[in-house]
């Protein structure tokens, strides 16, 4: 049961409203499907989803990574064998998310081939993990109903609020959410680095009654001495996410006091690169939360999977950014949440079943 073939399905499925942030925007997902099968015929998948403007992947240096490297370097393997394609990795740099949606991929087969879920396999603590719903652009009072009816329709009570891009209206936006939602919503915030240590101090102190659980990424991770000084203020818990982007920088910003939390994403680290970071923040007590990178469904059955399997990964709410915001899913059956949760299937692997009717209509040729 080796794995006899790899192949990458560029596909792109539109928002029904573009999604900005500090340092970028989105209008659809364009993301790449990478399935990996073994000598019997099953199939393993899971999603790949480039940021450029993060990480410099785009969907074409995604196919031409698989092309060139990592398609060669997991044929003739076993699914098993992670820590092996692991060290073969170590010839290819960066490429996050490539990389990462190989391992899941691995990781969906080896569980099918087990016949067990990949929930159970990883860990098992619980079945359904509690959902944050990042909040689209527009005005305030766009953003207020859109909480609402995501409130009304799924029981979602805890959600994302994009900031760093202007000072005053980003305070009145978050004080109008919490006065509309009430005490009892979870709101956090991320700022991707749009401020400066200013601006990151300003906006802590104007919203620190605000009960906000996160201000995640203030400002720029090199912005070393203001970080430090952000967080020693406790105006509000920061949580850094593209500042640690594999175990090494976690101990970095954790050790040097640059941060209270860590924003864990495995479509950004895989499952191996996953356990080193949560072991280690296990082991000094740093809470974690699940973040986003903006998958489909069917990169977020693989978080919401991977959240599900411990104690720490499931406490807080799991990220997601534009589930709820796309038009359509490549998934045979819609992933919504139910009571605010993510419920997890007892199917095999990752619980992905892609609709091969969807699939040919939102594929991109190449």
């Amino acid at each position: 049961m080796r794995i006899e073939q790899v192949e990458v399905v560029p596909f792109r499925i539109p928002l029904k409203t573009t999604v900005a942030w500090a340092n970028g925007a989105i209008a659809n997902a364009e993301h790449v499907l990478v399935r990996v099968r073994d000598s019997d015929g099953r199939i393993g998948q899971a999603e790949s989803t480039p940021r450029p403007m993060i990480y410099g992947e785009t969907v074409a240096s995604v196919l031409a990574a698989y092309r060139d490297f990592l398609g060669p370097l997991c044929v003739g393997k076993y699914p098993w064998e992670l820590s092996k394609i692991e060290a073969g990795l170590l010839a290819l740099v960066r490429n996050e998310t490539a990389r990462a949606s190989l391992e899941l991929a691995c990781w969906d087969l080896y569980s099918k081939q087990l016949g067990v879920p990949a929930y159970r396999l990883l860990g098992g603590h619980t079945n359904s993990v509690r959902v944050s719903v990042l909040l689209g652009s527009g005005t305030i009072d766009q953003l207020i109903e859109e909480a609402r009816g995501h409130g009304e329709r799924f029981g979602i009570s805890a959600f994302r609020v994009k900031v760093g891009m202007d000072l005053p209206s980003d305070v009145a936006a978050c004080r109008a959410i919490r006065g509309a939602l009430g005490d009892d919503v979870l709101i956090s915030v991320d700022a991707n680095h749009g401020y400066d240590g200013l601006q990151a101090r300003e906006f802590a102190r104007a919203c620190q009654d605000l009960g906000l659980m996160w201000f995640e990424e203030p400002m720029p991770a090199e912005h070393l001495l203001e970080r430090e000084r952000l967080v020693r203020e406790r105006s509000l818990p920061i949580l850094a996410d593209e500042s640690v982007t594999n175990a090494s920088e976690v101990a970095r910003e954790v050790l040097a006091g640059r941060t209270d939390a860590i924003s864990l994403k495995v479509t950004r680290t895989g499952i191996l690169n996953s356990n080193r970071i949560r072991g280690f923040c296990e082991a000094l007590g740093v809470p974690i939360v699940m973040g986003t990178q903006g998958e489909s469904g069917i990169g977020t059955l693989a978080v919401a999977a991977y959240a599900a399997s411990s104690a720490l990964t499931s406490k807080y709410p799991m990220e997601s950014g534009i589930l709820l915001q796309l038009k359509d899913d490549l998934l045979s059956r819609s992933l919504t949440p139910v009571d605010g949760r993510i419920h997890l299937s007892n199917e095999p692997g990752w619980g992905i079943d892609v609709d091969a009717d969807k699939l040919k209509q939102y594929r991109v040729s190449t």
